[in-house]
């Protein structure tokens, strides 16, 4: 039966539908309510869901908020970090941070035709990011926080590493003259990676190795260079000065374009540094410093050997010379083949060019540097300068004398031509040799004034003796010797007597004015003999020359009756030394002077080099010689009674003359009495 309504529940009557269904429900009372199974399942699910949920909201939340904090404080101290940075300057950044170790090797790779020239320099940079960034560990003064911040900076620099820095091209100049400064240098060097270190040690082991292929263009104002050299020895430092006009800077490596490049990048534009470089002692070198003026070039350079050889048409050149080095040791350089010319200054701007070298390439060694150089003379222009010009240089040459010569390069024609010194040779050459005057004899003549005139007369033979590594084929054809005639040997203590350079000319043989005697005049020297006018002479090969020095030949000139001049206050030293003639078995006369000889010179190019035309003269003046002439009796009575006489009034001996002169006289006036009686016997 069914039942409407609603009925009286029971324990056992369900209160939703659902009995049928199987399902269990609990009791609603408070101690015997019995919940369905599946409910308590459910709800227990649903609350561990929402604890999960409220978890991970927790955790990210917190997280977050960690990283927002921390990408706070990041940013906080990198806008520290760049906030010091930017107010730091470049001149405090190059002063304080960038440490450079002076070239440690340099090597010429290259030289341009524009006089360029490619180096390869290898130094040790680094920058002290540390110190820009003011992250040093001082953790005796920094507190807690501080550490912190010093802590992150470095670890910033470690990890960015390195730095990539390109600088545009950019001059070096002195400054140690007034505005404008002159340029010195053009530079262009290729990008450039630098270590950066965050807290160094003291020292330099810290740097780190670089090798830059760089290319120099010096200037071609040669004396702005002269002028910075001889500024900076007498000050003992060299003040230089750089300006770049762009610097750019980038993190990371050649090519980086991480995070690292994009992180670090910063410009610069007009970078102005001077900077000084003091100038260590040299040895060999005065002390730099203290105004001392840079030596003499000619004092730094020693002519080992020099050779000049006749081949065919031309003369062939080689040389060896040792200059000391002023490159610091730590440097490193092999200095390539580089040609070079040769000219000789004369009056004015103009000049003569004479030899076209090349110098061997050549390892920088300590203290000296040894320097081999090979060419050939050029062609001589046929003009008498150029003649003039040539004809000085070698007789200062051959008298261990210093020549100034002009020095120029091919491969860089705009380059003004650089002074320089030609260095004498060391020892002195001894040209003239065993120079006598054979059968010398004095004449005395009467002037129609009533003064006496001396005349010398006799045979020159002399050896003449080139130095070392000249085999040149010559022909001496003239002599002017300039000699002083002294009273016994020549004293030691007497130097050299040179004369001026001669004159070259080929259409006149008369000599040229004779030069101021020496003050003062030697002791015991009594007489000059110096012809008015060149003396042809021979001369002819060596055959006995052993070919330890150069080419030798043998020279003879006859002077016939050249005047000798009595030198001023030396009439009595003059006289004594007669005296020791006549009354004596002869004396020994000294001899000194210098000598000029004229030759050609064979296988000397002359105007374009094909000329079969015998070579034109070339005066070689100035040539020292000592030597020692037995004057006999006869040399001085051989020509007659009158001189014999004239003698006797050089000596003082004026009434022992007029006897003899009476006696002659009466002997003669007798002699013509008997040869008158004995005519007219005959007739």
């Amino acid at each position: 039966m069914s039942s409407k309504g609603k009925g009286r529940a029971t324990e056992r009557t369900p209160l939703l539908d659902g009995e049928e269904d199987g399902t269990a429900y609990a009791s609603t009372s408070a101690d015997n309510i019995v919940l369905p199974e599946s409910h308590t399942t459910t709800s227990s699910f649903s609350s561990r869901h929402q604890s999960i949920w409220v978890t991970i909201r927790t955790v990210f939340f917190s997280t977050l908020a960690v990283l927002v904090l921390v990408i706070a404080i990041l940013a906080i101290m990198a806008w520290s970090y760049a906030h010091r940075v930017s107010r730091i300057t470049t001149d405090e950044i190059l002063a304080t941070a960038v440490q450079v170790r002076i070239p440690e090797s340099l090597d010429v790779m290259n030289i341009t035709e524009d006089g360029s020239l490619w180096l390869r320099v290898g130094a040790h940079i680094g920058v002290d990011a540390g110190e820009v960034l003011g992250v040093h560990d001082d953790r005796q003064n920094d507190g807690f926080f501080t550490l912190v911040w010093k802590s992150l900076g470095r670890w910033g620099i470690r990890t960015v590493d390195k730095v990539t820095v390109q600088l545009d091209t950019f001059n070096i100049s002195s400054y140690h003259t007034s505005y404008p400064y002159p340029t010195l240098v053009q530079v262009t060097s290729p990008p450039v990676e630098v270590s950066l270190a965050d807290d160094p040690e003291p020292g330099e082991d810290w740097l780190q190795p670089v090798m830059l292929d760089v290319l120099v263009k010096p200037t071609n104002r040669s004396q702005d260079l002269l002028s910075f050299a001889g500024a900076a020895w007498r000050h003992g430092y060299a003040m230089l000065g750089a300006r770049i006009p762009h610097v750019s800077v980038h993190g990371g490596g050649l090519g980086d374009h991480s995070w690292r490049s994009n992180l670090i990048s910063r410009s610069m534009a007009d970078i102005q540094q001077t900077f000084s470089i003091s100038i260590p002692a040299i040895p060999g070198f005065p002390q730099p410093g203290k105004n001392v003026p840079f030596p003499d070039i000619g004092d730094l350079i020693t002519l080992e050997s020099f050779s000049i050889v006749t081949t065919g048409r031309n003369l062939a050149l080689s040389g060896l010379a040792t200059i000391i080095n002023p490159i610091p040791p730590v440097i490193d350089m092999t200095a390539p083949a580089f040609p070079f010319d040769i000219a000789l200054p004369t009056e004015g701007s103009s000049s003569v060019p004479i030899a076209s070298l090349r110098s061997l390439p050549f390892p920088l060694t300590h203290p000296n540097v040894s320097v081999r150089v090979e060419g050939s003379v050029v062609p001589l222009s046929p003009t008498p300068a150029a003649r003039a010009a040539l004809s000085t240089f070698l007789g200062r040459f051959l008298s261990a004398k210093d020549n100034a010569i002009l020095i120029t390069t091919p491969l860089i024609p705009h380059l003004p031509p650089a002074p320089a010194i030609f260095p004498a040779l060391s020892p002195p050459p001894h040209v003239l040799r065993n120079l006598t005057i054979k059968d010398m004899r004095f004449t005395p003549t009467t002037t129609p004034e009533g003064d006496t005139i001396f005349y010398a007369s006799g045979l020159i033979n002399a050896h003449v003796v080139l130095p070392k590594g000249f085999n040149v084929n010559i022909d001496v054809r003239y002599v002017l010797p300039d000699v002083l005639v002294f009273d016994g040997k020549v004293p030691e203590e007497v130097g050299p007597y040179h004369s001026k350079p001669l004159n070259d000319d080929d259409d006149k043989l008369p000599a040229p004015p004779a030069p101021p005697l020496p003050d003062p005049l030697p002791e015991r020297a009594f007489g000059r003999i110096r012809p008015e006018y060149w003396l042809l002479s021979n001369s002819t090969v060596d055959v006995d020359n052993d070919g330890s020095e150069g080419s030798a030949y043998l020279v003879t000139a006859r002077i016939e009756s050249i005047p000798m001049d009595i030198l001023p206050g030396r009439e009595n030293q003059f006289s004594k030394f007669v005296q020791k003639v006549i009354f004596g078995n002869g004396a020994l006369a000294g001899i000194q002077g210098s000598a000029g000889v004229r030759v050609k010179v064979y296988g000397l190019p002359i105007g374009d080099g094909n000329d079969d035309e015998p070579p034109p003269d070339m005066n070689l003046s100035g040539l020292p010689f000592k030597g020692e002439v037995l004057i006999g009796r006869k040399m001085l009575l051989d020509t007659g009674r009158s001189t014999f006489v004239r003698w006797m009034n050089v000596v003082g001996m004026t009434s022992e003359a007029h006897q003899i002169e009476q006696a002659v006289e009466g002997w003669r006036e007798q002699t013509e009495l008997i040869l008158r009686q004995m005519k007219r016997v005959w007739s």
